[in-house]
């Protein structure tokens, strides 16, 4: 449970980041939101990836 528990942190810490950074671009350069959309959509998915364990 502890192990559940902490990635969960872990995630929300890692979302509020992203959404921080993506804010700071776009506000920063328009199309910089485009590219900032994008590599999150791929580290996403790569944590998806990583993340689909048989429990």
């Amino acid at each position: 449970m502890p192990r559940v528990a902490r990635r969960h942190l872990y995630h929300a810490s890692h979302v509020a980041i992203c959404g921080t950074r993506r804010v700071a671009l776009a506000v920063s350069c328009g199309t910089a939101c485009q590219g900032a959309g994008a590599w999150t959509g791929t580290v996403v998915r790569r944590q998806h990836r990583r993340g689909r364990r048989p429990r």
